[in-house]
């Protein structure tokens, strides 16, 4: 999902990002570390891609899923940002 944003005279992007992770260790304590580790690290981090700069990352949810690969239980781990980029 992206829509247009500007400001100060630069074109901007406002975009929602997913991020996954997994963990196969038994409980949902080790995901919940996870999440709070990534949330951590994008919350000070504002990265730059391809002519683009994240000038705004704010946290917009996540949900831990259970899944069952091959017998053994999975958690899975989504998480949503929203991203402002503008470009350089």
């Amino acid at each position: 999902i992206s829509t247009q944003w500007g400001t100060l005279g630069k074109n901007g992007r406002n975009t929602v990002a997913t991020l996954h992770f997994w963990s196969d260790y038994a409980g949902a304590k080790r995901g919940h570390a996870l999440a709070a580790r990534c949330a951590d690290l994008l919350e000070r981090w504002a990265p730059s891609v391809s002519g683009w700069d994240a000038t705004i990352m704010t946290f917009a949810g996540w949900n831990m899923l259970r899944e069952t690969v091959d017998t053994r239980t999975i958690r899975h781990g989504i998480q949503r940002w929203r991203c402002y980029l503008q470009q350089q």
